[in-house]
């Protein structure tokens, strides 16, 4: 085990065979003696991400889906935070990062650890990941170890999942390009199979896709993936900008004051405001 660590790891510490070699004799020796076997598998699954770094051409999947606030242990939550602000996944609002799906650290961490240089990740993901604040990192390619290629919408889909979901792909190529004014190549999805979990061949006929690119746009501080090619335009403000100054609202003394005006006109100005 010694010479297959150090081959392939050559700037591993040189003890971690040795670290190896005692699980080993732990395993051993919760089998010879009939111990708790919960150990096996969670050491197992400890180990094993050592073995496979960077050795695989393609990952796919359906990672759970659960936010960065809904993890109550502290040791876990600020590994999590940790690996966020490494892979530069952590929202630039801090008030953002309670609502950040842990699927996008995964992503970044899929990428950067068991990816070969040039492999493919494709995940199922809450459509959130298309225009939520606390996802501009996944979208504008800041997030590190992948370059988003593909947009899927499954939005139309039913029944599906309770949530509304999509399907992003990437690769580990590091090149970005983002904001790319060309557009992503992408599909979007509409029908209703027979029913919930259904198979390949109970979808056929009932849903359909029609090709369509998505477009990164931003407007002032807000992000999302549009189809919509005249808004791909990086930085762009509202049309309305000039012709409001506190948008939509309606103060409830100058609304009261409006109303007793039109009903006594005979009541001046003075009396009004007093």
């Amino acid at each position: 085990m010694q010479n297959i660590i150090e081959k392939r790891y050559t700037e591993t510490d040189k003890k971690l065979s040795n670290k190896f070699h005692e699980i080993y004799l732990a395993f051993k020796d919760a089998k010879e003696t009939g111990k708790d076997s919960i150990w096996k598998y969670i050491l197992q699954n400890t180990c094993k991400p050592f073995f496979l770094k960077n050795t695989f051409d393609y990952i796919i999947g359906n990672p759970l889906w659960f936010t960065y606030d809904s993890i109550k242990n502290a040791d876990y939550q600020g590994m999590l935070k940790s690996l966020a602000d490494r892979y530069q996944v952590t929202p630039l609002k801090k008030a953002n990062m309670p609502n950040l799906e842990i699927a996008a650290i995964f992503m970044s961490h899929c990428s950067k650890y068991l990816l070969k240089k040039e492999g493919h990740l494709a995940f199922v993901l809450p459509r959130g990941f298309l225009s939520a604040e606390h996802h501009d990192n996944t979208r504008s390619g800041i997030s590190q170890g992948f370059k988003l290629t593909e947009i899927w919408d499954l939005d139309n889909v039913a029944p599906l999942f309770n949530v509304s979901s999509c399907m992003l792909f990437a690769e580990t190529v590091f090149n970005k390009t983002f904001p790319n004014e060309n557009g992503l190549k992408g599909k979007t999805f509409s029908g209703r199979p027979k029913q919930h979990n259904a198979t390949y061949e109970d979808v056929q006929g009932r849903v359909k896709y029609s090709d369509t690119p998505f477009y990164y746009t931003k407007l002032q501080k807000s992000s999302a993936f549009s189809t919509n090619a005249q808004a791909g335009v990086s930085g762009g403000t509202s049309y309305y900008k000039n012709y409001f100054k506190r948008g939509v609202e309606i103060t409830l003394r100058n609304y009261i004051l409006l109303i007793l005006r039109e009903l006594h006109p005979q009541i001046g100005t003075t009396e009004l405001c007093v």
